[in-house]
């Protein structure tokens, strides 16, 4: 068979790739990674314009803006764990991705329909469809190569670029489409985006070997239906009432932390104090998560009211400003990844918790540079230069925590805990997104007036304190250092251990 030939499973309509040994990447890698693009093309479409569309269109008060998009984020982050557990035990990954493709078109078109009536059952849409699309494009990606393949790192490395390109083009496509057409417009394309990125896995891969389209039973096609339809009004109601999305998230987020400490009990002190590590790294990620995810709340509202946007007959719009993060993450990476290596080579790579610290103080100083360009400014506003330079410190900091801490929890989970693990790092970020909406509302004035001079004291005050914690965190985290050094040491020296007790095992057999 041909490298990248597919051919689907009969159980659960999985997918799998018979690959020769050469080093190119399978030809379907490029199929999935323009799929890929194409849905995140559609969601920061979306996240790039719908604060300011309940802003300026719905008439919404930032205050209450912040707190719909924040448990509509936090919804977001969780969803993937019920859709990814259903495509595993009931409908396969394709039909959950089919299934999820449909519903994303589904909200964003109902966000086009002006008004609140479907508002929220829009957003509810998206939440569900998020959670059937994102986890099995991801799980895709892993069957195209076999264990061990040496491909596998480049592969999702082009999987994530594709992720970050379809972050670039949606700002900027969408700020021209919505000063021409207006807010809806901008919705259509978002659900266009989706419905191509969706057509097109259905017709590459839904005929591919019909014999594998097993499909589910009656039953399960029923109480698929039914759950569905069930959770789309209780999350238009989570999301339509903030404090009580906000509870049920605080609630899930301790559970599931209790949850995988009391796991942790069964396994050795080494594995068990690695776990440790994990946890209050995770614990960190919060607060770094909380400051990353102002930029789609209290910042656009800034950047709109707050920050000089005229470039000579040319008015940037805050849309644009979206843009800026996956830029600097497209240019930066390859620029860090090489640093690492350059460091490696010389035995001076940073171990993962001061790499952690430094991207969590990389965020901080984003914040705390932003109230001395305010304070200065006798108008209110600040110059373009200062929150460029914010979003190139975030996304330095972004480079450092976030690749980082997934790698932690591959490498320092026990296997038996590695899905419950990165569950719990997820779910940090469900939680960061509920605590992000929280603060963004710190910024409003009593008067709800977003006059710049008015604003800018509020603004000051709140992105100065964020970055005063994020900085004292980075801080603490070296502090400790030295102690997780010495665990992740333990753990360095146990793995030796088992292959000297192997290797002698193996001698002995011989």
């Amino acid at each position: 068979m041909p490298e990248g030939d597919l051919f689907l499973s009969k159980q659960n309509s999985e997918i799998d790739i018979n690959l020769s040994s050469t080093k190119k990447q399978p030809n379907m890698l490029y199929l999935l990674s323009f799929i890929e693009m194409c849905e995140r093309f559609g969601h920061y479409a979306m996240r790039g314009i719908v604060v300011l569309y309940m802003t300026k269109f719905l008439l919404f008060s930032n205050e209450k803006s912040y707190g719909i998009f924040a448990g509509f984020s936090a919804l977001l982050f969780f969803s993937p764990f019920v859709g990814g557990y259903l495509a595993d035990k009931f409908i396969g990954t394709k039909r959950a991705i089919i299934l999820g493709g449909i519903l994303l078109t589904l909200g964003y078109g109902l966000l086009a329909i002006p008004g609140t009536e479907y508002f929220y059952y829009a957003l509810s849409l998206i939440v569900i469809g998020s959670g059937f699309f994102i986890p099995n494009m991801s799980g895709i990606i892993g069957q195209l190569y076999e264990k061990n393949d040496a491909r596998r790192d480049g592969g999702y490395s082009i999987f994530y670029g594709a992720i970050n390109l379809g972050a670039l083009i949606a700002p900027i496509v969408i700020a021209s489409v919505v000063m021409r057409l207006g807010w809806n417009a901008g919705f259509i394309l978002a659900a266009l985006g989706a419905l191509l990125g969706t057509g097109i896995f259905y017709f590459s891969l839904w005929n591919v070997h019909p014999a594998g389209n097993q499909p589910p039973t009656n039953n399960q096609n029923f109480l698929m239906t039914l759950g569905v339809l069930m959770m789309i009004p209780i999350f238009a109601e989570m999301i339509k009432t903030p404090n009580l999305s906000n509870k049920i998230v605080f609630l899930l987020g301790t559970c599931f932390f209790l949850l995988a400490i009391k796991k942790s009990f069964g396994f050795s002190k080494v594995q068990r104090n690695c776990l440790l590590v994990c946890f209050f790294l995770t614990f960190f990620s919060i607060i770094f998560e909380t400051l990353l995810m102002q930029t789609a709340m209290s910042m656009t509202i800034f950047v709109e009211n707050n920050v000089n946007r005229d470039f000579g007959f040319w008015h940037m719009p805050t849309i644009m400003f979206q843009s800026l993060n996956p830029i600097f993450i497209i240019f930066c990476a390859p620029f860090v990844s090489k640093v690492w290596l350059w460091l490696d080579a010389k035995n001076l790579n940073p171990s993962i918790p001061t790499k952690f610290a430094l991207g969590t103080m990389l965020m901080g100083f984003s914040f705390i540079i932003l109230p001395f360009a305010i304070l200065h400014s006798p108008t209110g506003k600040i110059s373009f230069v200062w929150i460029a330079l914010s979003y190139l410190l975030q996304s330095l900091g972004e480079l450092l925590v976030s690749p980082v801490g997934m790698s932690m929890i591959a490498e320092l989970s026990p296997p038996a805990m590695v899905g419950l693990m990165m569950g719990l790092w997820y779910f940090a970020t469900a939680v960061a997104s509920s605590l992000a909406g929280i603060i963004s509302q710190w910024t409003v004035v009593s008067s709800n007036d977003n006059a710049p001079i008015i604003m800018a004291p509020a603004y000051a005050h709140v992105f100065g304190l964020l970055g005063a914690v994020s900085i004292a965190a980075g801080l603490l985290i070296f502090l400790i250092i030295p102690k997780l050094k010495t665990i992740l040491s333990m753990k360095n020296h146990a793995n030796e251990m088992t292959d000297v007790a192997l290797s002698n095992l193996h001698v002995s057999s011989s």
